[in-house]
C-alpha cells in the first residue's frame, strides 16, 4: 500500500517495527501474532535475534508466518552484541518513512498502527509520536501457559496532544522524586520504545554521532539525544502497546544484583568509562544511577550545560540501592564507599547501603512494573458495584481488567 501525497520514499514501507531478541521465541509468537492482524498493512517488521543456543532461535516462528514484510535476521555471534548493539543492529534493515522498537515482550492492539497513521495525518507528519502500554500480567512465568489478565487503560481511546521537546529534556533531567520513569513505568518522550521518529531524522542523528544506541539502556538513554532534534513533537495518550512482565527482564536481573549489573554495562556499548559522567561517579548499581550517566554524557556531548538534579538521582540511587545482593563483601564495601564519598563531597547526609538482600523490596519492584498496585487493592477489596465510583474519587484512570487464555485473544479492543 502507498499512501500518495505522504512518501518522499517512493514504494519504502510507512512503519518499520524493529523487535530485538534473544531466547524468547514463544513471546516473538505473540508479538507477530498481534502485527499479522493490524488493520494497516503499510509496514515492516525486522526482528535481530540475539540467541546463544540455536534451540532458542525464533527463525521457525517468523518463517511459519509466511509474510513477506517479516524481515529476520541474525547478529554475528563475535563480538557479543549486547542489549544495546542488538538494537542498534536492526536500524540498517529498516527502510520506513517512521522508525520504531518493540520488545519481545510486548504485542500491539489490531488497530495501533491505524491509530498511529491517523495521527501522524492530522498532525502532518510530525518528527516523533510517543505512547504508553497496559499491563499482560501472566498467572504463570513459566514459559508455557500464557493465561492472565489484561488491564487496559479505557479514557484516553485516540487521544493525542503536542509536547515541547526542550521541556521533556528539562523534566527528564530533573528526575522527579528520583523516578527515571514516566508515569505508568513508561520511558515517555524521546524513546524509541513506545515511540516512533521520522526516518530523516534518525538518519541524521546517526551520520552525526555514528550510533543511536551508544548507551547503557536502549529504551532510557537515547531519549534526550533524539530530542534535541525533534522539532515537533506528539505524545499519543491512548496505551497502544502491551507489556508482559517477565521475572527474568534484562531490567529486573541487574536491577538486584550486582554482578549481573557489571556484566550488562560491561557488554553495552558505551562501556564501564561512560560512569565517570554519573550522579556517583563509577557506582555500578542502579538504573538510576546509569541512565544519570547517559542523560549526562549527552549533555556533554551537545555541548550543552544542563546537568541531571543530582539530590533527585540521589534519592533513586538509594531507593534501588535496597534491592542488590552482593556475592563478595568487597564489592559491597566498594559500592558503599563511593556512595560515602559523593555524601561528603555534597554536604548531604552521609547514607549506608544495606547490608542485606530484601526480598520484599525485589518483590514490590516486580510489582510496581506492573504498574498496578493500587487497582490490586480495589479489585480485592471494594465491591464490583463500587470500583469505578471509587476510582473515579481517585482521580485514577479508568482501566478494564479482563482475563485470557493467552494474549492473541486481546490483541482485538
Amino acid at each position: 500500500m502507498v499512501h500518495e501525497g505522504w512518501s518522499e520514499y517512493g514504494t519504502m514501507p510507512f512503519f518499520s517495527v524493529i523487535i530485538p531478541t534473544k531466547a524468547r521465541p514463544a513471546m516473538v509468537d505473540i508479538a507477530l501474532y498481534s502485527l499479522r492482524h493490524q488493520t494497516f498493512s503499510d509496514f515492516e517488521v525486522i526482528i535481530t535475534d540475539d540467541y546463544d543456543d540455536e534451540v532458542l532461535s525464533c527463525k521457525t516462528i517468523v518463517e511459519k508466518y509466511q509474510d513477506e514484510r517479516f524481515i529476520y535476521v541474525h547478529p554475528p555471534d563475535d563480538p557479543v552484541l549486547g542489549m544495546c548493539g542488538n538494537w542498534e543492529y536492526g536500524l540498517q534493515f529498516a527502510s520506513g518513512q517512521y522508525v520504531g522498537f518493540m520488545q519481545d515482550k510486548m504485542y500491539m492492539y489490531s488497530d495501533t498502527l491505524q491509530s498511529l497513521y491517523t495521527c501522524i495525518r492530522e498532525e502532518k507528519m510530525p518528527d516523533m509520536i510517543n505512547w504508553g502500554w497496559d499491563f499482560y500480567s501472566l498467572y504463570q512465568m513459566d514459559g508455557i501457559s500464557f493465561e492472565g489478565s489484561l488491564n487496559r487503560r479505557l479514557d484516553t481511546m485516540n487521544q493525542w496532544e503536542n509536547r515541547d521537546p526542550k521541556a521533556e529534556i528539562a523534566k527528564k533531567l530533573d528526575f522527579p522524586n528520583g523516578n527515571f520513569q514516566d508515569h505508568g513505568g513508561i520511558p515517555g518522550c524521546g524513546s524509541l520504545l513506545g515511540g516512533v521518529i521520522r526516518a530523516e531524522v534518525l538518519h541524521r542523528i546517526n551520520e552525526k554521532y555514528g550510533s543511536i544506541f551508544n548507551f547503557f539502556n536502549p529504551d532510557y538513554g537515547p531519549p534526550l539525544l533524539l530530542l534535541s532534534y525533534v522539532k515537533t513533537l506528539v505524545f499519543f495518550r491512548d496505551n497502544l502497546y502491551v507489556m508482559i512482565p517477565l521475572s527474568d527482564s534484562e531490567g529486573i536481573v541487574h536491577s538486584v544484583s550486582y554482578e549481573a549489573a557489571c556484566r550488562f554495562q560491561e557488554l553495552s556499548p558505551c562501556g564501564t568509562a561512560r560512569l565517570q559522567y554519573a550522579t556517583i561517579p563509577y557506582l555500578r548499581i542502579t538504573n538510576t544511577n546509569m541512565i544519570s550517566a547517559d542523560y549526562n554524557y549527552t549533555m556533554h556531548m551537545l555541548g550543552r550545560s544542563e546537568r541531571c538534579n543530582e539530590e533527585n538521582v540521589f534519592k533513586g540511587i538509594i531507593r534501588e540501592a535496597e534491592w542488590i545482593r552482593y556475592d563478595s563483601q568487597e564489592d559491597y564495601q566498594r559500592e558503599n564507599e563511593r556512595i560515602k564519598k559523593t555524601c561528603q563531597e555534597r554536604n548531604w547526609e552521609v547514607v549506608e547501603l544495606p547490608q542485606d538482600t530484601r526480598e520484599s523490596g525485589i518483590l514490590q519492584y516486580v510489582h510496581e512494573e506492573k504498574g498496578n498496585i493500587l487497582l490490586d487493592h480495589i479489585r480485592k477489596f471494594i465491591p464490583p458495584r463500587l470500583k469505578n465510583m471509587i476510582k473515579s474519587c481517585l482521580g485514577m484512570p479508568q482501566y478494564m481488567m479482563a482475563q485470557y487464555q493467552s494474549p492473541k485473544e486481546s490483541i482485538f479492543r
